[in-house]
C-alpha cells in the first residue's frame, strides 16, 4: 500500500512537471494520490488498534498452551522414570569396578546376536 502511495506521487509530479496547463491529468493524478493516502492512513490506523489486542490476546492463548506443554512434558518423564525404576530393579546390582565387566560382556554378548541376525546384514 505504501508502494502505491508513492508511485501515485510520483504519477502526480510527473503530471505537474509534464503539462501544467492540462489540469484534468493533475486533477486525475492528485485524486488518486488522495485515494492512495486514505487507503493507508486507514489501514494504518486499523493496523495500531488492533496490533496491541492481537498481543494481548496471545497471552491468553499462549500462557495455558505453554503450562500445559509443560504439564505434559513433567507427566512423560514421571512415568518414564518410573519405568526406568522398575527396569533398575531388574538389573544386577553393581558392586565394584568387576560387575561391570561382567555387564559389559552380556551386552557385547546380546550385541554380537544382533548382529548376526540376517536383517542386520541386509545392505540398504
Amino acid at each position: 500500500l505504501a508502494d502505491d502511495l508513492e508511485k501515485a506521487r510520483r504519477q502526480l509530479s510527473k503530471e505537474q512537471s509534464k503539462s501544467p496547463e492540462d489540469p484534468s491529468g493533475i486533477e486525475r493524478a492528485e485524486q488518486d494520490v488522495q485515494y492512495a493516502e486514505d487507503a493507508h492512513n486507514t489501514l494504518n490506523r486499523t493496523l495500531i488498534a488492533e496490533i496491541p489486542k492481537l498481543i494481548n490476546t496471545r497471552v491468553y492463548v499462549t500462557d495455558p498452551s505453554f503450562e500445559a506443554f509443560v504439564k505434559t512434558q513433567l507427566q512423560f518423564f514421571s512415568d518414564s522414570l518410573q519405568n526406568m525404576a522398575v527396569v533398575q530393579q531388574r538389573l544386577p546390582s553393581v558392586g565394584g569396578p568387576g560387575d561391570d565387566s561382567v555387564l559389559d560382556e552380556r551386552i557385547e554378548n546380546v550385541m554380537s546376536q544382533v548382529r548376526s541376525l540376517n536383517i542386520c546384514t541386509l545392505n540398504v
